[in-house]
Parts: C-alpha cells; structure tokens; sequence
C-alpha cells in the first residue's frame, strides 16, 4: 500500500459510465476474456489475497465492465476482481456491457486503473502520461514536452517559435482537475522525473517496496554500488528522506562522523538475518555463533 494517496478520485466504475442508464448483468465468467492492451502491468500479491478473501465471503460488489467481442465479452476494467473470482470459482460475475471502441476501451482500462489504492507512483505516473496521450492523439514524449512548454508560460519563460496549442493546454488542464488530486505543475515536477529513475530504483518503486520521495532522493548517488547498497539499507531500515540524505553525506564526505553509518548497518544487518532463510543452515549458524562471540568479547571489553 502507498503512502500517499492516488491522484485519480473518481468513483468506481460507474464513473466511467457516464451517467448512462447502463445497467448491471450477470455473466458466465468463462464467457469473459482478459484484454491485452490492459495497462495494468503487475498486481501486488498481499492486497491481491485481501481481494479473493473478500470476494470469497462477499462476491464481486463492483461490476467489472466489459464490452461484448465474437460472442464473448472482453475485459474493459476491473481486471484484480475478475481473477480474484476466478481463484474462488464463481460461477458468473455482474458487469456492465458497452458496445465500444479501442480508443474508448483503452481510456475506461486507465481511468480504472488510476483509481486503485494499491497503485504505485511509477505505474501511476505512466498511466495518466498514456491518458494524456490517448486524449491529445500524440506520444508521451510530445506530451511532456507540452508540460514543459506550459511551465515555462506560465513563469514567462516565453520562447521565440514556440505555438502554442490551446486546445490541448485546455484538455491537460480539464483532466488534472476531473482527478482533483494532483495539479499539472505539481504532476512535472514531482513524478515526470521519475521516468529517468536507475533500473534498480525504478523496479524498488513499481514493486511497492519504496515511495516515490525516497526514490528520487536515492537517484541523488550517481555510483551504482554505493546507490545499491544504500537501497539495501532503505529496505532493511525504513529510513527517512532526512535518514538517507545524512546517509549520503556521510558516504561522500570521508571527514563526517561515521557513527550514523555503522548504526544503520548494522541495523540493516540484524534486519535482514531476521527474515533471511539462515537458521537451518549448521555451517552458517556457526558463523553467526563466531561472529556474535566476537560482538560480544568485544562489547565486554568497553564495558570494563
């Protein structure tokens, strides 16, 4: 679960309908077929198990919406919940069918898909860009540099050349408030950059494992060993923004206090001896044994 909150607040799936007198149908659930242009790129294990429990006691309380294709229905929106009931073999599932095409599909899947608590920053970040492109008809690249473009107007950094395109400024501006979370200006500054993330960060961040905060204060160590290293110790530690930027320092600077540094080690360490797969291990155990006695001769030799 992040710790922040999804930019998208629409309402279910009902939000997608707008307002149309659509209503709901029970459907064979081997009648229905995963999409593959679903945008959805990983689904996190733990809230996934919360979903199947609760579809196991409760059913499907959200329809899925789905849109009829050669006699069978394709998966629009509400993937998690159609393979939560496919774990607890129910039979049909209640859904909401449209006759659409695979520009509207493709928006209703990322419209969904924004609204999810379990999304990450990254996978958020590609998804309203992907929005954004399928609504302006153009690359994301385009896309961001629009942003650029309607930054730098907007601090009257007007460039000689440029044209601007209203229609689509006016389109950006009209989806970032139907989110009513996060503003265009705030959207390029805090989360286009981490596009540019290192591979390792960006995979910690999809995976749910880091904010987005910590992933770009992490980006700061230009050195891939110490940058891994530092993210081993995030992991372990759950340090602060504030924790790993005095970390930072301390690695750079030879000079700085070095206390900080070892206490957070060897936190990470014991952390990680914690949850690893060591204790069945007689050889490993051993070391353990030969290190702890050395801990502890030496933690005996301060106290006299």
């Amino acid at each position: 679960m992040p710790n922040y909150e999804p930019i998208a607040k629409l309402k279910g799936v009902s939000a997608l309908l707008d307002d149309s007198e659509e209503t709901m149908s029970m459907v064979l659930i081997g009648l229905i077929v995963p999409w593959d242009k679903q945008p959805r790129r990983k689904i996190n294990p733990e809230p996934f198990k919360s979903l199947v429990e609760s579809v196991r006691v409760n059913g499907i309380l959200q329809p899925l919406l789905v849109r009829p294709i050669d006699n069978k229905y394709l998966l629009v929106a509400g993937e998690r919940r159609w393979r939560a009931a496919l774990e607890v073999g129910l039979r049909e599932v209640p859904v909401y069918i449209r006759e659409m095409g695979d520009e509207e599909a493709t928006e209703c899947a990322l419209l969904e898909n924004l609204q999810r608590e379990d999304l990450n920053a990254m996978d958020e970040t590609e998804g309203v860009l992907d929005l954004l492109s399928l609504r302006l008809s153009t690359e994301r690249d385009v896309v961001i540099s629009l942003l650029n473009q309607m930054s730098n107007m907007k601090e009257g950094k007007v460039t000689n050349g440029v044209i601007r395109n209203q229609a689509a400024e006016e389109s950006i501006k009209q989806l970032f408030e139907r989110f009513g979370k996060l503003t265009w200006q705030s959207f390029l500054k805090n989360r286009i950059p981490l596009l540019n993330l290192p591979s390792e960060l960006s995979a910690a961040l999809r995976e749910g494992k880091i904010d987005y905060t910590k992933a770009r204060t992490l980006a700061k160590i230009k050195n891939e060993t110490m940058r891994s290293q530092v993210l081993n110790e995030v992991l372990a530690t759950n340090m602060t923004c504030r924790d790993i930027e005095r970390h930072i320092r301390s690695l750079s600077d030879p000079q700085s206090p070095q206390q900080f540094t070892v206490r957070e080690r060897f936190r990470a360490v014991t952390k990680r001896i914690e949850k690893a797969s060591v204790w069945d291990d007689p050889s490993t155990q051993e070391e353990l044994k030969s290190l702890l006695e050395k801990m502890e001769a030496l933690l005996a030799v301060q106290k006299g």
